[in-house]
């Protein structure tokens, strides 16, 4: 198996304008290709930025097929990871997504359709998470969210489709949500209402499975 389509994206914040070292760089890619070199995946994109004068792998987004408890194992060497995406159908258990909490910098994370309860159980243990993406993970049904309790910084929420009531009693308890979408017929206005009692909640997004979508946002105070 190879990768296929892998794209590199160097990045440079703030203004700053930097030399990069030839054997630098080549480390980086070195460590990316080592990582990512027996997934099979239709689309890769790497994000490297200078972080403390040097560059990290900060950002990595997959769209694979067949990723295994092994392929998720190398993928946590990259220690440097603030933000993992995974698009595809994957293989991969609960005992390999155990190996990502060693991921402390992960700020974003976007979880693949087979995602159990006990992954995220798992997951929840990364502190720093401010964006979570489990909108495609439709193994998960409402009482598995309350897991969602242990994500402490979580600002930025994608759930997956079809949730009822149940689920909104997990959802009110992240007291700094600002950000939530999730499609679904099944919840009504009464319960939807307990949403707009999350008191950082700057933004709801509602679709139906027929055309009809809520989208509703307020301003902050001045």
């Amino acid at each position: 198996m190879r990768l296929v389509g892998m794209i590199w994206v160097l990045m440079l914040f703030g203004g700053i304008c930097a030399a990069i070292e030839t054997s630098e760089t080549e480390s980086i890619f070195s460590k990316a290709r080592k990582a990512c070199g027996g997934i099979t995946s239709q689309q890769s994109i790497v994000t490297a930025q200078v972080v403390n004068a040097g560059w990290q792998i900060v950002g990595l987004h997959l769209l694979s097929k067949d990723l295994n408890d092994d392929d998720i194992r190398r993928l946590a060497e990259l220690t440097t990871l603030t933000s993992f995406e995974e698009t595809g159908e994957i293989r991969a258990t609960d005992a390999g997504w155990q190996s990502f909490t060693t991921l402390s910098n992960l700020r974003h994370l976007k979880l693949p359709a087979r995602l159990t309860k006990g992954s995220l159980r798992s997951l929840a243990t990364l502190t720093k998470i401010e964006s979570l993406d489990i909108q495609e993970c439709s193994l998960l049904q409402d009482n598995d969210l309350v897991e969602l309790k242990n994500f402490s910084n979580l600002r930025r929420l994608k759930l997956p489709h079809g949730l009822n009531g149940a689920a909104v009693g997990h959802i009110k308890v992240l007291r700094d949500l600002e950000e939530l979408r999730f499609r679904t017929d099944a919840i009504s206005d009464s319960a939807l209402a307990q949403l707009f009692l999350l008191p950082n909640l700057r933004a709801l997004h509602v679709c139906s499975f027929g055309v009809e979508c809520l989208a509703l946002s307020k301003s902050s105070p001045r």
